[in-house]
């Protein structure tokens, strides 16, 4: 009797035949490089692979034999799915928004889904379905483009159903965040590309906390490149998040940037109707966003008016200052060239009028104040046997 024709195909291959004998198929989640599995004889359903369920795949296999001779060894099973997961990526928050892709019908008088939600929210200002409209339109435009979208922020009183709104809005299950903000973190950072929807509690005491460029910076980030912890390669991967802050507004003031507060669309809420949540669906009003996205270029984009409005509704939230106060009383902003007051000096001058209780917060908070004036950081005029003394020009002491 003749030898027994040995198979052409490759060992992957003769693993991949096996596996799928046993009614498996497997596929990576592109945000995080999670590696999933479906199983025929567990109905089909996507599941993430950990220790407990490989250590199941791998019993399977060694019962018909794998790890003797004339088989493949355990070692290039792994290997061979891990590979065959590859070849399935997908990314399920960009699988949502495909899907909705031919369920909006437009109309000529506008978007109409995403504003009839508005009179649910009793808004004081009447900016709260602007915002929401530009802000959802904006996170599929992050999602897809990587454009910048600025943080919505809720304002108004506690217990009153602004974390649920949140909540519900998310249209993907398991990728909705409620969390503080960390730029210095790294796990914060990894987070940006597994979320698409971050709800920052208390934004006021992350805006206060933190340095304010930094946490700019990471509001808008659109791409991030960390190595993750025991991860051996760093990460490349686009940031999907988008935030809305949550407020509850004390007086104090939340918003802290000496360059204006672009990066936030602040609204006052009084109260909420909780009856949107069975009266609106919410993958209506995220076709309709998606719609604009696809045929209206730039729609999440503020027009002029709009961007009035929202400075001028962000400078009822600014942070306080009692520095600044002092600088007003002390100084007076002319504007000339010819004016110029070095920073020592103005250290010297406050010192009966403010407490400094640590010097470089004070030169942040006096820069800030000097931004916010529109007076620019300048060097004095070199004198013969004098340095150069840094301060700011177009400002002058007060007579007296």
């Amino acid at each position: 009797m003749g030898r027994r024709a040995k198979s052409d195909k490759s060992q992957s291959e003769l693993i991949q035949d096996d596996l799928k004998q046993l009614g498996y198929d497997f596929r990576i989640n592109d945000l995080d490089d999670g590696l999933e599995f479906s199983s025929v004889s567990m109905g089909g359903k996507w599941l993430r692979l950990t220790d407990v369920f490989e250590a199941v795949i791998r019993t399977q296999l060694r019962d018909q034999g794998y790890g003797k001779k004339g088989k493949p060894g355990l070692a290039a099973v792994r290997d061979t799915i891990t590979t065959w997961a590859n070849r399935n990526r997908y990314n399920p928050i960009k699988s949502y928004f495909e899907t909705l892709a031919s369920k909006y019908q437009p109309v000529e008088s506008g978007a109409y889904e995403i504003p009839s939600i508005a009179v649910y929210f009793e808004n004081p200002d009447g900016m709260f379905k602007d915002w929401l409209f530009k802000w959802m339109v904006g996170s599929i435009a992050k999602l897809f483009d990587g454009q910048r979208n600025p943080m919505l922020v809720l304002v108004g009183p506690q217990n009153m159903g602004k974390s649920f709104f949140t909540e519900w809005l998310c249209p993907v299950k398991g990728h909705f965040l409620r969390d503080s903000i960390n730029p210095d973190d790294k796990d914060s950072h990894i987070r940006l590309t597994d979320v698409f929807l971050w709800e920052v509690e208390e934004l006021g005491a992350t805006t206060r906390r933190a340095d304010i460029e930094s946490l700019k910076a990471f509001i808008t980030r659109d791409e991030v490149k960390k190595r993750p912890a025991y991860g051996r390669h760093r990460v490349d991967k686009p940031a999907t998040c988008s935030f809305i802050g949550t407020v509850n507004h004390d007086g104090a003031g939340f918003l802290n940037d000496p360059t204006g507060s672009t990066r936030f669309l602040s609204c006052e809420i009084n109260a909420i109707n909780f009856d949107y949540s069975k009266d609106v669906d919410v993958n209506k009003l995220w076709s309709e966003a998606f719609w604009y996205y696809k045929h209206v270029p730039g729609s999440w984009k503020l027009d002029e008016w709009q961007r009035a409005k929202r400075n001028e509704i962000n400078a009822l939230y600014e942070v306080p200052s009692a520095l600044a106060d002092v600088i007003s009383d002390l100084y007076e902003v002319t504007g000339s060239g010819q004016d110029f007051v070095a920073t020592q000096e103005i250290r010297s001058a406050i010192d009966l009028h403010y407490k400094v209780s640590n010097e470089q917060l004070f030169y942040r908070e006096l820069k800030r104040v000097m931004k916010r004036l529109e007076v620019q950081d300048a060097r004095g005029s070199y004198s013969n046997g004098d340095e150069h003394r840094r301060g700011y020009k177009g400002i002058k002491r007060r007579s007296i």
